[in-house]
């Protein structure tokens, strides 16, 4: 299967400033929207999947409230509010001009021959303790009124929709209907990972067979509007890393891959970090028939700060995944508003231009951080290497899956300590006693730079032989946390 390469691209972060902008022109036409997409061309990105939806619709809709709902809205849950800044592009584009971007986007996605995809958030959450919110539709509070969420006890999460209920799913699957025939897409995403949590897990023993049901339903659709279309709408999901723990939620991807149901699978974190371990050799043995993203999302490893991904660090995530099982790679947040490239934006384009398959990912140098499972099912242990916190005499050991390193390359090995040193721990690669010195924090090199380690933390470098993983074996003499590890490949 050839690989591809996608990139979702959310609305408010980035649709809404574009539109708002461009609704300041004057005698404004669809070419004018162009620019919005086209910044694609001339990368490695295959598709772009456009979110319209959160929790209302950005698109017109008489299903659920839409961008025209909330700039017209003065009053919510008995608050006054006004959000005419936020959706004045929408809107003046739709009122003045009878311009739907989506539909402008989709067409031109295909004229430059790249895949147009619409998802939808299944379960959107944001601004859980805010009394009113931009994102907010009339459907939460009926549903907040009426015990259609999943509670208390989930926290942040307690107010995502419960799939258990049938007016839910009713909501969601009029939605999806009106928006596959408003439209031509090439694809469409179903992105369960805002927020995977669609039922109170403890409560509805029937969750599988509930969400396969719903799931069934898209297909049935995604196959008769794409007859209609005369030509075939791709069916994507998005979910979490680990299989067993994506059955646990409700989640039977291995039986949907062999129902048919579904063409496109991305494993993803959701969001606090990308993952550097996801087990795409796992998903390659029993998920068939479907092509496997692997999802990267723009935070590496989120500490006190956010701190973003480079393209140094998303093309070791590309070569790890690519050589591992997967066959394309996926994009979560790495939006860019053509209207400011910014320095943000410049790098962003650096990814999309070399991290989207493993031969370009490979002519440049790339870097495997050591990061962690983001979220998981309660009860499971989430996937959490470090910090590795080591008393004198002690021994642990670390392991380091690069997926494959480059032909004559020189590797190295950093590690990071919140207490000790390599003088507290004699540290082995492969069997290779490593050798460190004191690494500046941070790097001058840009594609060397460390962000991502907590504060206080000393970094060392150690040259290594290459290799496709490492056994890093840890022999205290003293008491020591290592509390950051990558290995770079140069």
């Amino acid at each position: 299967m050839k690989g591809r390469f996608y990139t979702n691209i959310d609305t408010l972060s980035t649709t809404t400033p574009f539109l708002n902008r461009i609704s300041e022109e004057e005698n404004i036409t669809e070419e004018m929207l162009y620019p919005f997409v086209d910044i694609y061309n001339n990368t490695l990105i295959t598709d772009v999947v456009l979110n319209i939806f959160g929790q209302i619709s950005m698109t017109k809709s008489e299903i659920w409230n839409d961008f025209a709902d909330k700039y017209e809205q003065k009053t919510e849950n008995g608050v006054e509010v006004d959000y005419k800044d936020i959706y004045k592009g929408f809107y003046k584009l739709d009122k003045e001009y009878s311009i739907d971007p989506y539909d402008v986007w989709l067409r031109r996605l295909r004229e430059v021959g790249l895949g147009a995809w619409l998802s939808l958030r299944m379960n959107d959450c944001h601004d859980p303790e805010k009394p009113a919110s931009l994102l907010r539709s009339d459907f939460f509070y009926e549903a907040r009124e009426k015990g259609w969420m999943i509670g208390d006890k989930y926290g942040y999460f307690r107010y995502c929709f419960d799939y258990s209920v049938p007016e839910v799913r009713k909501k969601m699957l009029d939605y999806i209907k009106e928006q596959l025939w408003r439209y031509d897409p090439d694809g469409l995403e179903l992105d369960f990972q805002r927020e995977i949590i669609c039922f109170d897990i403890e409560n509805c023993p029937d969750r599988i067979e509930i969400m396969t049901d719903f799931v069934r339903s898209v297909r049935e659709m995604t196959e008769e509007r794409g007859r209609q279309l005369g030509h075939k709408i791709r069916l994507g999901v998005r979910l979490m890393r680990d299989i067993e723990q994506n059955l646990i939620y409700g989640f039977d991807i291995v039986n949907w891959a062999k129902e048919g149901l579904v063409d496109l699978v991305c494993y993803t974190p959701r969001w606090e970090t990308s993952d550097s371990d996801m087990p795409s050799e796992e998903w390659k043995e029993k998920v068939k028939g479907v092509e496997l993203a692997a999802g990267v999302e723009i935070l590496c490893w989120r500490m006190s700060v956010e701190t973003r991904c480079t393209p140094a660090v998303v093309r070791g995530f590309a070569v790890r995944y690519l050589s591992r099982g997967a066959d394309s790679m996926y994009l979560y947040n790495y939006y860019i508003d053509p209207g400011n490239i910014d320095s943000r934006a410049k790098y962003i384009q650096q990814v999309n231009e070399t991290a989207g398959s493993l031969e370009e990912a490979m002519k440049h140098p790339y870097r495997h951080v050591v990061t962690f499972q983001d979220i998981a099912p309660r009860g499971c242990g989430r996937w959490k290497p470090l910090p590795i916190k080591l008393k004198t005499g002690e021994s642990a050991s670390l392991d380091i899956n690069i997926g494959k390193a480059r032909d004559n390359a020189s590797a190295e090995l950093i590690l990071g300590f919140t207490s000790g040193s390599p003088e507290s721990v004699s540290v082995f690669a492969n069997g290779d006693a490593a050798d460190f010195t004191e690494t500046e924090y941070p790097s001058t090199e840009p594609d060397r730079r460390i962000y991502y380690g907590p504060d206080g933390t000393v970094y060392y470098k150690a040259s290594v032989k290459p290799a496709d993983k490492y056994r890093v074996e840890l022999k205290s003499v003293g008491d020591a946390e290592i509390a950051y590890a990558e290995i770079g490949i140069y």
